[in-house]
């Protein structure tokens, strides 16, 4: 503990009185390393594919993945711990969006809203989620892997900076079903009322649970803090309440420690809304409370100090004993077609043809249907699912369900939005260029061109770093570059070179 800030005294009082007999294992714990892990993202990577995938990450960091102990984190069969000696966020897999690297308590809420998201597409087949603090991304992409097919995601960001960034990680998992947008939880209730079937409330919290890594964290804290947070947390549950369905269900959780910012925060609000209460699920890995929430501690558990509880006014009782299984959503859940509203959907269209907002110049359309004649195949139906929409010079396909919501002119219902669906891609001049987002949605297939890599291939490093690569002289026009069967971006082939199209904010600097 020597070289971090010291621990404020009022905290350690606190927990000095929370733990009893633990005190002294708690603060012992602070002189363990943080411990880092990553989550695999089903929408791109199957079961059989994660060892392979986890391999190539060490031996690209000249390790053999043989002599590693690559564990899963307990709570979470997509979470994966690493080491020190592992840099996963410099490699092209990552770029694919293959993995999201995340502290692995905080995976815990994403496993709850799994269970709760589970529950609703066996009874209805559809499922609408919000998050509602959902920066810098990693619970709205770890519960969009869970969604797959089968419903539409929310994610929200009070604030504007981070909400750039919540996008940014949207589209680098290559999520299809979600908007993103920009506002504050009363404005969300005010146009949402009654809308959701699952909530996820992550509120700011006085971040006790990150001290271990995270020096400012510490350094932040005070009690005038936790006692606003306990306030915005409030404000927050209150604003998810007008938001949900009657029979749906709120994930809250923290990264803290005190009680006022959980149990009794789940208390309160469970006693100014009569009829919610803590549902007794069960996630495997790791055991409840008393009470039916949970708690990591890093002196009991592989993680950083977090709190979650799943909340609902749904009393029927096969909640009890309902546990989750992640793994199993890799070859099942986001693979398969949905039996209900997104095959409807799907039903309205036909080769070539596309539901298009009524306001679409018919220009538009027609550049649209050319684009996706010359470019893509009918496979990629799977991945474009929604209504095409153009904002300015930009085509983005929303999801059906929330057409209604972006293009509101009525001041009360409109939003500030930061990506309203799948950016398909900009008119230029009679033509569209296709967007980054809807590469990293595409899988192998769904593309008419496609130049096929290996993680080895001196090619790939080119490409990343905006080169111009060769190609099969064959190829003409714009195609998806894949890395090992993910793809990365667009480039554009003419005899045997393909034109570097990879974002340049995004390129990799040697």
């Amino acid at each position: 503990m020597s070289n971090r800030p010291q621990l404020p005294t009022a905290f350690l009082d606190r927990m000095r009185q929370l733990l009893g007999d633990e005190f002294d294992r708690f603060i012992d714990s602070y002189d363990e390393p943080a411990l880092r892990a990553l989550r695999i993202n089903p929408l791109k990577v199957n079961a059989a594919e994660t060892k392979t995938l986890l391999s190539e990450l060490y031996l690209n960091n000249g390790a053999n993945c043989e002599d590693r102990d690559i564990s899963n984190v307990p709570w979470c069969n997509l979470g994966y711990y690493f080491g020190d000696d592992l840099r996963p966020g410099i490699h092209p897999y990552h770029a694919a969006g293959t993995f999201y690297i995340q502290e692995p308590s905080a995976m815990l809420p994403g496993e709850l809203a799994h269970i709760a998201i589970n529950r609703v597409i066996r009874k209805k087949g559809f499922v609408r989620v919000l998050d509602m603090c959902a920066a810098p991304g990693g619970k709205s992409t770890h519960v969009a892997g869970y969604i797959g097919n089968k419903g539409i995601l929310v994610a929200n960001e009070p604030v504007p900076t981070r909400a750039k960034i919540l996008s940014q990680n949207i589209e680098r998992m290559g999520l299809t079903n979600t908007l993103v947008c920009n506002e504050m939880p009363d404005k969300l209730a005010s146009v949402f009322p009654g809308f959701f079937d699952v909530i996820l409330t992550d509120v700011p919290c006085s971040g006790e649970g990150m001290f271990r890594k995270d020096d400012v964290a510490i350094t932040e804290w005070s009690e005038e803090n936790v006692d606003m947070c306990v306030k915005r947390g409030t404000e927050i549950l209150d604003a998810a309440h007008i938001c949900l369905k009657h029979d749906g269900c709120i994930i809250y959780s923290t990264c803290t420690y005190e009680p006022a910012e959980n149990e009794e925060a789940v208390k309160r609000f469970a006693d100014s809304h009569p009829g919610y209460s803590v549902a007794k699920v069960r996630v495997s890995g790791i055991e409840p409370s008393a009470d039916g929430t949970y708690r990591i501690w890093p002196h009991k558990h592989k993680g950083e100090g977090h709190f979650a509880a799943l909340m609902t006014t749904d009393e029927d009782s096969d909640w009890t004993g309902e546990c989750t299984d992640s793994q199993s959503v890799l070859d099942e859940a986001v693979r398969t077609e949905a039996d209900s509203e997104a095959n409807t959907k799907n039903s309205k269209r036909v080769a070539g043809a596309f539901v298009c907002d009524k306001k679409l110049s018919k220009d538009a359309q027609n550049l649209l249907k050319e684009f996706f004649a010359e470019t893509l195949t009918s496979k990629s139906y799977d991945s474009i699912n929604g209504v095409m929409i153009a904002f300015g010079d930009n085509i983005y396909c929303v999801p059906e369900e929330l057409v209604s919501y972006v293009t509101a002119s009525d001041r009360s219902r409109s939003l500030r939005i930061e990506r309203p669906g799948l950016h398909i891609g900009t008119l230029k001049k009679g033509r569209i260029e296709p967007s980054h987002s809807l590469a990293l949605a595409l899988s192998p297939g769904m593309c008419v061109n496609e130049v096929m890599l290996k993680a080895r291939d001196e090619r790939v490093i080119k490409y990343l770093q905006g080169e111009s690569i060769s190609c099969d002289p064959s190829l003409k026009g714009y195609a998806v570059v894949y890395v090992d069967g993910y793809s990365i971006g667009w480039g554009k082939a003419s005899g045997g070179v393909l034109k570097n199209h990879y974002p340049k904010g995004l390129r990799y600097r040697p």
